[in-house]
């Protein structure tokens, strides 16, 4: 779970959790996101085209064009989800630009083979049971670990070496707590992770420090294992997770 930024007497929430697709919702949120790689790199052009002619473009205008934009198969992605691959390239354009401000070195943006997210906003999704069903792409499983808190404005269909996950944005009322009128002064450091101004000492538990060993250990054993066997497999995605949960 994240927390994210706040509204007034609300606070936005993420909650991610592992899905189950079939194998032919599987295959639709694959064709999805090839797709929207295909959206994403023709607004690319676009913008980079207006550009060299010296033309002013805006994020407005290119989500103008997503009606018209001829891109085969582009009927099979909600018409919300095509808005965000709009979003998040001109997300990705204002980071650039940033970058550059500060004076660091940046190429041009690259085109995309896939796309590693499909994004409903606000709406073209329901949650009933253990079910979240997708406008266009149908009803997947979802592994509620712990329950889903809020309001629902969104969710995020992501693929990654472990599997399928949908992240749930969600909107709660703010629970702040009690006051106490006591005020505690806090150090960070390196040795000790915590140091307050009432004696409590955290030490640094460097996780790390432990993953690293983890991720040594279990190359080491994949690199014995049969490439293709079941052993290797398992020890590979072992290490997939690890990966993942060190990102």
């Amino acid at each position: 779970m994240w927390r994210a930024k706040e509204k007034s007497d609300k606070i936005q929430l993420s909650f991610k959790y592992k899905i189950y697709p079939t194998r032919e919702v599987e295959e639709k949120l694959i064709k999805v996101m090839q797709i929207e790689a295909k959206v994403y790199n023709a607004l690319l052009d676009v913008i980079n085209n207006a550009r060299k002619e010296g033309k002013k473009i805006t994020p407005k205008d290119t989500q103008n064009m997503l009606k018209d934009l001829k891109i085969e198969g582009k009927e099979l992605v909600y018409s919300k989800a095509l808005q965000m691959v709009n979003n998040q390239l001109w997300y990705n354009i204002n980071a650039l630009h940033e970058l550059k401000k500060k004076g660091k070195k940046v190429g041009k943006l690259r085109y995309k083979k896939i796309m590693k997210t499909i994004n409903y906003n606000q709406s073209g999704f329901k949650v009933e049971g253990d079910k979240l069903t997708l406008s266009k792409i149908g009803e997947i499983k979802v592994l509620f670990h712990r329950p889903l808190e809020g309001e629902v404005k969104g969710v995020i269909i992501k693929k990654s070496s472990t599997g399928w996950y949908a992240i749930f944005q969600v909107e709660v009322e703010k629970k702040p707590l009690e006051k106490t009128g006591k005020v505690v002064g806090i150090d960070l450091g390196v040795e000790k992770l915590v140091t307050t101004s009432d004696g409590v000492v955290v030490e640094n538990p460097k996780v790390f420090d432990k993953v690293e060993r983890r991720i040594k250990i279990l190359q080491q054993s994949l690199s014995r294992k049969k490439k293709g066997s079941r052993n290797y497999e398992k020890v590979r995605e072992k290490l997939a997770k690890l990966h993942e949960h060190v990102k």
